[in-house]
């Protein structure tokens, strides 16, 4: 079970959106990162971008439905070095990672 650490940021902007941070404990490097002006606004955000992005060997991997091929593929990851498409989301994250 993923540990979730939420901390006070005690930002600088003058906006409050950025107050908190929410984090998966050991990524804290790598994120993603949910903030909020309070603590369970950062769990939200946090929990809205974890159903988009994947940690998977230290790279943050965003898996879709492949909008622009549906005929071809189903689903595609991306990360900031490649793309792989596939079927399945597991199927994309592994064609992904034969690319490299």
């Amino acid at each position: 079970m993923l540990k979730v650490i939420v901390k006070q940021t005690n930002s600088p902007l003058p906006v409050r959106t950025h107050d908190w941070v929410a984090y998966i404990d050991g990524q804290e490097e790598d994120g993603p990162y949910g903030y909020g002006s309070t603590d369970d606004d950062a769990k939200r955000d946090l929990s809205d971008l974890s159903e988009q992005v994947l940690i998977i060997k230290g790279f943050p991997i965003v898996v879709e439905i492949d909008e622009y091929a549906p005929d071809k593929w189903k689903y595609y990851a991306s990360t900031t070095w490649g793309m792989g498409s596939g079927d399945t989301e597991e199927d994309a994250i592994r064609n992904l990672f034969t690319e490299i």
